[in-house]
């Protein structure tokens, strides 16, 4: 077991939040790079960057379980220095090393909020690192767990669904220096994608196989209902600027039709729904993307760090539709041209050497037209 971490405090504030916005199931859009210092023990960069030895690892369920979540650097209160707060638990998909090592991994159930007789509230766990690492101000980020620390881990309740007062209790278990940092982030999560008119969720599934990406498989030409809700990461007492940005799908029109493309925030919390349709059947995954844009140029996404809006990346496999209008059109038109060539042929047999001529021309056509329409059959465009 091990802990994938970010700090919470740091300038990439904003990896601490957005593992937390998709369903458990799905793969998370990018990957996380460490350096191996980060790694503790650090020899466990080398064995995760060798193919013949982190393949086992990542297939050996009992090792590849862990928890992503928070720590607190030493710029921050010395009381949260030492604490690691779990959010989530994670797997590993794959390692790649670049510049650095790129670990992607699969978002498991959420950590739920448990009653602290001590602070007598609701909060997330908290884990002392103090005997996991060798020194806590040093800067760990994935790190093994011992036996003892396991069980430890094991006692935290998981939930597939995403806890109802979930935002509260994880404003609450940061530092001040942290809240400063995601204050007045607007955080868009996706709450479930149903196909349109069932009640029943989709359920995420591996996309590539290769790549180890799990995603939703979409038809190409179906409908579906996409559920997202938006929340503002707010502190009492403190100014809540206007909100000058909106979320708007990325998508081109031609690549996903929807029954609206932008979002706009008219609030600090609301649920939103919309259908899409993938009109665009692909080889590989392709992500339906609701990105932050400023109100005065809807179509420009922004970064999302600088403006504090965090929007999705939802990995889609888009399939082929097996028959479309078109397909079924040039089929009749096929099978149509087809009998009247014959009835034209049986004509053209009894016909007068003047009209023959008349009727060669038409029967060409028929054939023409039959052969073109088998085309379009047989040969599929996506």
């Amino acid at each position: 077991m091990f802990l994938l971490c970010t700090y919470a405090d740091s300038e990439r504030w904003l990896s601490g939040i957005e593992p937390m916005l998709y369903p458990a199931g799905m793969t998370f859009y990018r990957p996380f790079s460490y350096k191996q210092r980060y790694f503790e023990p650090e020899t466990l960069a080398e064995q995760l960057a060798d193919q013949s030895q982190s393949e086992p690892l990542i297939k050996n369920t009992k090792w590849n379980q862990g928890f992503f979540g928070l720590r607190f650097s030493e710029k921050t209160e010395i009381d949260h220095l030492p604490l690691f707060i779990p959010l989530r638990k994670v797997s590993l998909a794959k390692v790649e090393r670049a510049d650095g090592f790129n670990l992607y991994f699969q978002l498991g159930p959420f950590v739920a909020p448990e009653y602290s007789e001590a602070l007598r509230v609701r909060t997330l766990p908290r884990f002392d690192l103090t005997s996991s690492v060798t020194n806590v101000s040093a800067t760990k980020l994935f790190i093994l767990l011992r036996d003892d620390e396991k069980s430890m881990a094991a006692k935290w309740t998981l939930s597939d669904e995403f806890p109802t007062d979930y935002w509260e209790v994880f404003e609450k278990s940061l530092s001040k220096s942290a809240l400063a940092k995601m204050r007045n982030t607007v955080l868009l999560r996706l709450v479930s994608l149903k196909k349109r008119g069932e009640t029943s969720k989709l359920v995420p599934s591996p996309i590539d196989e290769a790549e180890r990406i799990m995603g939703y498989r979409l038809n190409q030409g179906s409908a579906y209902d996409l559920s997202v809700s938006y929340t503002r990461l707010i502190e009492p007492g403190t100014d809540r600027p206007p909100v000058s940005h909106q979320f708007t799908l990325t998508n081109s029109a031609e690549e996903i039709q929807a029954s609206r493309r932008h979002i706009q925030i008219l609030g600090n919390y609301r649920a939103e729904d919309i259908w899409i349709s993938p009109k665009i059947a692909a080889p590989g995954p392709i992500p339906i993307t609701l990105e932050p844009c400023e109100i005065s140029a809807p179509d420009s996404p922004v970064d999302q760090t600088a403006s504090k809006i965090a929007g999705l990346r939802v990995f889609t496999f888009i399939r082929p539709k097996r028959w479309t209008g078109d397909r079924w059109w040039n089929l009749v038109l096929a099978l149509l041209s087809i009998v009247a060539s014959y009835f034209v042929f049986e004509l053209y047999s009894r016909a007068g050497d003047s009209s023959q001529k008349v009727i060669l021309v038409l029967m060409t056509a028929l054939i023409s037209l039959s052969i073109a329409s088998l085309k379009d059959v047989l040969i599929r465009k996506n």
